[in-house]
């Protein structure tokens, strides 16, 4: 019967690794992409399944790191549970108004280098202004410097 639903991904084939112990050995390079985290592995050694943090971890470069060296000749099996996905950036100038909604807050101050609308009241300090009466009046912000707001 064919499947009917929602398109699925392409999917890429999981990556695996595949190392050999000689008993002395604790650190094995992972292929690239690198996993995020060691949860993000499931090791065997010999077909037992290793416990991640107990057993083993993931240094700094995201190589693998074993509690203790594995045996002489015990086959280590690395198979990578997930790939990450690059983020994107958003590029400059990218985001219309439309797409804002919600009580936004800045950081920083917030230049305006066209007109200002206000459909609501205007919030100076604590003091809420209507936006009639913001629009005739100055008022002086947070910082002590002269804020005016002309119709």
């Amino acid at each position: 019967m064919a499947y009917h639903g929602y398109e699925l991904p392409t999917m890429e084939p999981f990556t695996t690794d595949q190392f050999v112990g000689d008993g002395n050995l604790t650190k094995f390079t992972l292929s690239i992409p690198k996993p995020v985290t060691a949860r993000g592995i499931l090791v065997t050694l010999s077909g037992l399944v290793q416990v991640p943090f107990d057993e083993y971890y993931l240094d700094t470069d995201g190589d693998l790191n074993f509690q203790s060296a594995p045996g002489n000749t015990v086959k280590i099996n690395v198979l990578h549970l997930s790939q990450p996905k690059p983020v994107q950036d958003i590029p400059d100038n990218s985001i219309g108004t439309s797409k804002l909604i919600g009580d936004l807050v800045t950081p920083a101050d917030l230049t305006v280098s066209n007109n200002l609308q206000v459909a609501g009241s205007v919030l100076l300090g604590q003091a809420p202004v209507g936006p009639m009466e913001a629009a005739t009046k100055q008022y002086v912000n947070r910082r002590s410097s002269l804020l005016s707001l002309i119709l």
